[in-house]
């Protein structure tokens, strides 16, 4: 037994466009089809001077029937309803316009379903069976009456036969203009779709290297704390007064992430990098400055520090870290080898994309760089951020 599967986000916004291009043209037809309609008092008129009164009655019934199903059988079918809705709005509209033909079609009076009938052919059926179809149709309307006895008119009809073509010709180009608008209206759905993801994926990958890097800070201080406040509690409670102050600038962090403004100062980083690597004991040889960096890299290469040091801090035993700065590149070693228990970001396993190196490569190649992550010699880790001129 099979379960369909939900329909995805972008399926159900271009399900929602379909729905409102939908009504949006099927109120359009109602009114404007309902204002031609009026063409109709002809063969009503027709019919008061029938000497037959049930022909009178008949006659009505065909031409209400006729009328509804052009309101409302015609938009249902044509905007993305059922197909049974072509099926009986031409059915319906056929057979009456023939049987008022047959029964009340004395005088021509008839002929005026003609253009409707072409009108419903363009809408309903597929270019290559309407056009044809609508041709013909417009070619006997207009040749063939004046031999059948019945009608009692006279010549080519040309009146008749010309109002068909111009209204064929004018809902060729309204269903041109409608299946443009139609695919215009899908597209901006998709669009809509394909922004409101990126905007979620890009705020999934600033969480996660954010909170990945400040709860690394927090953990590290917050252990080193705890080792103190028996030997030294003025620096173990420093250490806490930091701690609180990182939770502060990280609530404040996750707020700008959200909101889309969140920005990553290389100097600030290098700053921090040095703290955390203090805290965690272990030894750091950063750069003293970040000015000769290219400035259009240096939050790039923020995001770059941040990922290595967290990698150093939880992910290995390294005893040394050394992050060298370029103008156009930045890489962070460290020696530290995996203790086992740690995922995809370990030095252990370095070819494996964690959710942070899958976010810095996409921060990268919006810059035309690339990411190198990998082992370093018999037990060490490099992460490589560099962006060519």
């Amino acid at each position: 037994m099979t379960t369909a599967s939900p329909p995805s986000a972008g399926s159900c916004a271009a399900e929602d466009a379909r729905h409102s291009d939908r009504g949006y043209f099927a109120r359009r037809w109602w009114f404007f089809a309902g204002v031609w309609l009026i063409y109709l008092a002809e063969p009503i008129a027709g019919l008061w001077q029938h000497e037959s009164v049930p022909l009178r009655v008949v006659g009505l019934v065909l031409i209400a029937v006729f009328s509804a199903a052009y309101i409302l059988l015609v938009p249902r079918g044509a905007f993305g309803g059922p197909r049974i809705f072509r099926l009986a709005a031409l059915g319906s509209m056929g057979a009456t316009a023939c049987l008022f033909l047959v029964l009340c079609g004395r005088g021509g009076g008839g002929l005026v379903f003609t253009p409707y009938l072409v009108v419903t052919m363009l809408v309903l059926l597929s270019w290559r069976l309407a056009v044809p179809a609508a041709v013909a149709l417009i070619a006997m309307v207009t040749t063939l009456p004046q031999y059948v006895r019945p009608f009692e008119v006279h010549g080519f009809q040309w009146g008749i036969g010309g109002g068909a073509l111009f209204a064929a010709v004018v809902v060729a180009g309204m269903r041109l203009l409608a299946g443009t608008q139609y695919k215009l209206s899908r597209a901006e759905a998709e669009i809509e779709h394909m922004a409101a993801e990126q905007e979620r994926l890009r705020i999934a990958r600033d969480l996660h290297d954010l909170l990945g890097h400040a709860l690394t800070t927090v953990s590290v201080k917050a252990e080193l704390a705890s080792r103190l406040v028996a030997i030294d509690p003025a620096r173990a409670a420093a250490e806490m007064a930091e701690v609180a102050e990182l939770s502060r600038q990280s609530l404040v962090d996750v707020r700008a992430t959200v909101s889309g403004y969140r920005e990553v100062s290389l100097v600030r980083e290098l700053a921090t990098a040095r703290e955390i690597l203090q805290a965690a004991g272990i030894e750091a040889e950063l750069p003293g400055a970040a000015e000769d960096v290219a400035g259009d890299l240096r939050e790039l290469f923020g995001w770059a520090l941040r990922e290595g040091i967290t990698n150093a801090v939880l992910h290995s035993r390294a005893r040394r870290v050394v992050v060298r700065l370029e103008r156009r590149s930045i890489e962070v070693v460290n020696d530290g080898v995996s203790d086992g228990t740690e995922g995809p970001e370990t030095a252990s396993a370095p070819t494996a994309s964690g959710h942070g190196l899958v976010g810095l490569s996409e921060r990268a190649a919006a810059l035309g760089g690339e990411v190198q992550a990998g082992r370093d010699g018999e037990s060490g880790y490099r992460l490589r951020v560099e962006v060519p001129a």
